[in-house]
């Protein structure tokens, strides 16, 4: 991640899922920083979209832009089992690593 980045979400872990804090980008984009352990996969479910963004576990950290309007963003974390234990971040705007 990059070091001067605005954190929408800091760095957090958990397992199970969870429903972030909500954030409000101040650009037209985000960017997720996100990994897992296992063999699973895990979704990211943004706000109502009905089509869930799917991680693969195991792999490095993957990064993925949002291209949005500026306005309140909600984000889930659903691993496909109990076991996996996931790290995510959101930073505002477009970073590259």
């Amino acid at each position: 991640m990059p070091a001067k980045a605005e954190h929408l979400i800091p760095a957090r872990t958990g397992t199970g899922p969870r429903r972030l804090p909500a954030f409000t980008p101040g650009e037209d984009a985000f960017t997720v920083y996100v990994s897992c352990t296992g063999k699973e996969k895990l979704r990211l479910e943004f706000g109502t979209d009905p089509r869930p963004t799917e991680v693969s576990c195991g792999n490095p950290s993957t990064v993925g832009v949002v291209h949005t309007d500026p306005e309140r963003q909600t984000l889930t974390v659903r691993p496909a089992s109990p076991d996996v234990r996931w790290s995510i971040a959101v930073v505002d705007g477009e970073t590259p690593l």
